[in-house]
């Protein structure tokens, strides 16, 4: 079974987990969210994935998602 994971954040932990997860060949890596445009397609591009300006855009089209953002901003990007 193959499970689509989206990473929301493209800053140094994102990287870190979109790195690992398009490693892994039980996860389809569907996408980088972060809303800095350039950061966002950088790392979505490194790792052969798309890119996603918010949630909005790829909410109903993933299995699960990793928060990378800033501690701060968890809860408010996990209700998202």
């Amino acid at each position: 079974m193959t499970v689509s994971v989206v990473v929301v954040g493209g800053g140094f932990m994102g990287t870190n987990h979109t790195r690992i997860l398009s490693a892994l060949p039980e996860v389809q890596l569907t996408a980088v969210v972060d809303r800095d445009q350039m950061r966002g397609r950088l790392v979505a591009e490194e790792f052969g994935c798309d890119y996603a300006a918010s949630m909005d855009d790829v909410a109903l089209h993933v299995d699960a998602a990793i928060v990378a953002t800033p501690t701060e901003t968890h809860r408010a990007v996990a209700v998202q």
